[in-house]
């Protein structure tokens, strides 16, 4: 599909430019970045091919979800296969793998505040959750379809996470 073709399907679709989609998507992208990765390391160049997959999937039509999905999907896998790459990661411990991403555990970054360590001293599944759930105050509809987990499962890693985090800041506090 060319570009052109592209812009016609996302405005008939969407009812707008595919540039204002973008843009309008642009803060919540670098938002749910910058929570995954400590940091934000590499985020223009992360999200840029982040948005240049969703968009090339979303045209070849290879799914059947929303053009937004897609774009958190890309978000999240770009930001996983950063942390895989990257010094800080350490083996996975979990187990848990849906389709979207591999679970890691991450270690704090040097340079963040209290609550920014708290929040990357999470495992990546729970912060990815929480991330969606109580940051960026997605429904958990919407979670489910861009993760492909249940909602039982949401509810599970946003209860622990929420949980992890209540017992780092009362530590740090201490």
């Amino acid at each position: 599909m060319s570009e052109g073709r592209l812009e016609q399907v996302v405005a008939k679709e969407y009812q707008d430019s595919l540039e204002a989609i973008v843009s309008r998507f642009e803060g919540k992208a670098f938002a749910l970045y910058e929570l995954l990765v400590p940091g934000g390391e590499g985020s223009v160049d992360a999200l840029s091919k982040a948005f240049a997959s969703a968009l090339h999937v979303f045209e070849k039509g290879q799914e059947e979800v929303s053009l937004e999905i897609l774009l958190y999907r890309e978000i999240i896998k770009t930001a996983v296969d950063y942390l895989q790459e990257c010094n800080s990661c350490i083996p996975e411990e979990s187990g848990w793998q849906p389709s979207v991403f591999t679970s890691s555990r991450l270690s704090q970054p040097k340079s963040a505040t209290k609550v920014d360590s708290a929040v990357h001293s999470l495992p990546i599944e729970y912060r990815v959750v929480f991330s969606l759930r109580d940051v960026l105050k997605l429904q958990n509809e919407m979670v489910q379809e861009i993760l492909s987990i249940t909602e039982l499962e949401i509810r599970a890693y946003l209860h622990r996470a929420r949980l992890m985090l209540f017992r780092v800041m009362r530590g740090a506090q201490a």
